[in-house]
């Protein structure tokens, strides 16, 4: 069913504010048939756009080609999109960024929190 493409399938245009961040960052709209090789690129926008980057599906979770002899990455299915670690470090700069920003995130220690004075302690004890 999903290779014949049904329209009433099809996810709906990103909303105005949506199109105006995927046009600065493509340069276009994704078309109906664009996808990161799983999943329609209409269908991942979803409230704020958060990030928006040429990458597949793999890219995005670590699984981009060999930066070098070292490098833990490793492409299983190459799609060639340029995607390398500066994106992946900006891609998830982003999602963490947002979730800190979000309502109801903490980000004042707890009461319970052990603190510098531990910290120094532990630093300066010799055993």
């Amino acid at each position: 069913m999903a290779a014949r493409g049904d329209a009433a399938l099809a996810p709906p245009a990103p909303a105005a504010s949506q199109g105006e961040r995927l046009l600065t960052a493509y340069g276009a709209l994704p078309a109906a048939r664009d996808n990161d090789g799983i999943v329609p690129t209409n269908s991942q926008i979803w409230g704020q756009l958060v990030h928006a980057t040429a990458a597949d599906h793999l890219d995005v979770v670590g699984q981009f080609g060999r930066i070098d002899e070292g490098s833990w990455a490793a492409d299983w299915i190459p799609s060639y999109s340029g995607f390398s670690r500066v994106e992946f470090a900006a891609l998830w700069a982003a999602v963490a960024a947002f979730i800190l920003a979000g309502p109801g995130f903490d980000r004042t220690p707890a009461a319970t929190s052990v603190g510098s004075e531990r910290t120094e302690r532990d630093l300066s004890d010799p055993t």
